[in-house]
Formats: structure tokens, C-alpha cells, sequence
């Protein structure tokens, strides 16, 4: 099994925030933003990170071709604060690749005040309920992150709000270590197969085969 680096998105979709600078949340951003009432949220899109030689690089360019899917994992800060909590309140994130091909939701629903700290959710074997072909790599880069204050039950103070963000490689927010919010994919490289047996002399005359078909 093998593991891509954590790569953050860079292109913002929906946005409706209630405090913040949305562009914190994608490409080389920090800070924190927040959702207060039902129904705010934001989305993102096209993950890429940059190579050893600054070029910018879509998510599968840095998985083998001929490589195996065996899952997808993100992260994302998240925290509830209010003087006076409401009953309740729930967010849901979700990854999605079309209209149609959709992750299952995380549902985070607290009923006080909850720390800011880094939710991860999926991993190796898990595809979260995405429809992925395990060897269509470019299907990764379509791959984009939905976050949403789905219910608010009660009467909250005027404070309530959930809190979010993004942090840079390097960075913190509230003693957070970036990057996120960000996605990695878990799989198999494929097998290298030596079709032509290397035979090495070593000092003491001894041959030594290497590979082999």
C-alpha cells in the first residue's frame, strides 16, 4: 500500500460563509472562517500540489500509472462555540465527483461548545461510498469537499457558529498543523517486472544474478 501526500484544493465552488476570508480555504491560504446559520457552507475543488520542481501537478499525476485505487481520506478542521448553545447543532461534509457520484456524509452533531480540531474521515479500503473505477486515476481530480451547517435546533445566542478554516504546509490555526482542509488517496503501484537478467562481477570472480524475467 502506498499514500499521497495531503493536497489541498485550489479552486472555490459554492460559498456562503458567515465570517472569514473564503480564499483562506484553498491553495496557500490560512485562517479560520465560520458557518452560523442553517444552510451556509462552502465547497471546493481541483486538488494539485506542487512538485520538487515547482510545476503545479493534478492529484494523479503523483500516483504510478497502472496503479490501484483502494481508497480516499480527508481532513478539515472543524469546532461549535456559542455563550448560549443551542439544543443542538449538526454539519455535514461530504466528497462528491459528479452530481450523481456522491460520498456518504459525515454527520458531526454536538449539544455544547466542542473544541476546533482536525476531523478525518476514510482511509485505505474505504472509497466513502464513491463510485470510483480503481484504475481511472484521472477520475481523482474531479474530486471535490462539501462542508454545511445542516440544523440548528433551538435558540442559539448570537455568537453560535461553527468554526472552520484552512492552514498552509507549515502553518497553524489555533495550534492546528496544516495543510487542510485536503485529501489523500491510498493504493497499490503496480509490480515491476525485470525482463532482462542484470549479472554483476563481484571481486571474487562470483556472478551474482539480480533480476530476472
Amino acid at each position: 500500500m502506498a499514500v499521497t501526500g495531503l493536497r489541498r484544493w485550489t479552486l472555490l465552488g459554492s460559498v456562503n460563509i458567515a465570517s472569514g476570508t473564503s480564499s483562506d480555504l484553498i491553495n496557500a491560504g490560512t485562517g479560520a472562517v465560520t458557518l452560523a446559520v442553517e444552510n451556509q457552507l462552502f465547497e471546493l475543488s481541483l486538488p494539485k500540489f506542487s512538485s520538487a520542481q515547482a510545476d503545479i501537478l493534478s492529484l494523479s499525476d503523483e500516483i504510478p500509472q497502472g496503479s490501484k485505487i483502494t481508497g480516499i481520506q480527508y481532513i478539515y478542521p472543524l469546532g461549535f462555540s456559542a455563550t448560549t448553545f443551542p439544543t443542538s447543532a449538526t454539519t455535514r461534509s461530504q466528497l462528491t465527483l459528479s452530481d450523481s457520484n456522491v460520498s456518504s456524509y459525515e454527520i458531526e452533531t454536538v449539544t455544547a461548545n466542542s473544541p476546533f480540531r482536525l476531523k478525518s474521515v476514510g482511509g485505505d479500503g474505504n472509497l466513502l461510498g464513491l463510485n470510483i473505477d480503481p484504475f481511472d486515476l484521472s477520475s481523482l481530480n474531479l474530486v471535490k469537499f462539501n462542508l454545511t451547517l445542516h440544523d440548528v435546533t433551538g435558540i442559539p445566542s448570537g455568537d453560535f457558529n461553527a468554526r472552520s478554516g484552512g492552514a498552509n504546509f507549515g502553518d497553524t490555526l489555533s495550534s492546528l498543523s496544516g495543510p487542510f482542509p485536503a485529501v489523500r488517496v491510498f493504493y497499490n503501484a503496480p509490480k515491476v517486472v525485470i525482463t532482462n537478467p542484470t549479472r554483476v562481477v563481484l571481486n571474487n570472480n562470483k556472478k551474482v544474478v539480480i533480476g530476472h524475467a
